[in-house]
């Protein structure tokens, strides 16, 4: 399949021309027409989201600015999500995708990543405080995930590990706000997801959920 270059790019903004050269038809477009098309979530903080005066904020957006600001360009943000973040690349719809995206080699068939602005420690489990004492405890569970997000394999894997014999239900929602509701409403019994997103999601919740085994 003909891979699509996705500019995720380094921290410092050293603007991986390296896999911008890959892409010249693309970068040769965005200049000539002044503007480009940039795929980033909103529901996602810290990275990406909507703050209180309806503005798109977080590093993902600070990074889309600061690319367009050295290219010379115009942003034209659109929002995307797990499910559409590739397709809108394969479609021409967005010219890169600024987005809270794991390297995976399934992806890899399809896109070429930069270098990574950032690493995360991982993803970790999350209940109501207290209902699990240990990982292994969630064996056989319901988990609720972000659709097109492969936190789920991770944590599996991860409890496998443990000794857990028993394949985790998978309940996808919409959204990790979506995730978090379906955790209060009792719907999963807990919810998988990378750290960073965990806390940023999780920050209204106060002292009534944890990390599980944490």
């Amino acid at each position: 399949m003909k891979k699509i270059t996705v500019l995720i790019l380094s921290l410092l903004l050293l603007v991986s021309f390296t896999a911008l050269a890959a892409a010249e038809s693309t970068l040769d477009k965005v200049k000539k027409a002044g503007v480009v098309n940039i795929g980033s979530g909103t529901t996602v903080p810290p990275v990406n989201y909507i703050d209180k005066d309806g503005n798109w904020t977080g590093f993902d957006i600070d990074l889309g600015d600061e690319i367009a600001k050295r290219l010379g360009v115009k942003v034209n943000r659109v929002n995307v999500n797990n499910k559409t973040r590739i397709a809108f690349l394969a479609s021409g719809r967005i010219d890169l995708t600024i987005s809270s995206m794991s390297h995976t080699r399934s992806r890899d068939e399809q896109i070429d990543y930069a270098e990574p602005p950032y690493l995360w420690s991982g993803k970790i489990f999350y209940a109501k405080k207290g209902r699990f004492k240990n990982p292994i405890d969630l064996c056989g569970k319901r988990i609720a995930v972000v659709q097109g997000s492969n936190a789920y394999i991770a944590g599996q894997e991860y409890l496998k590990e443990l000794g857990c014999d028993k394949k985790l239900t998978i309940i996808s929602f919409q959204t990790n706000s979506e995730c978090f509701m379906g955790l209060r409403q009792g719907k999963v019994d807990a919810y998988v997801q990378d750290t960073p997103i965990i806390a940023g999601v999780a920050g209204s919740e106060g002292v009534a959920y944890e990390a599980v085994g944490s």
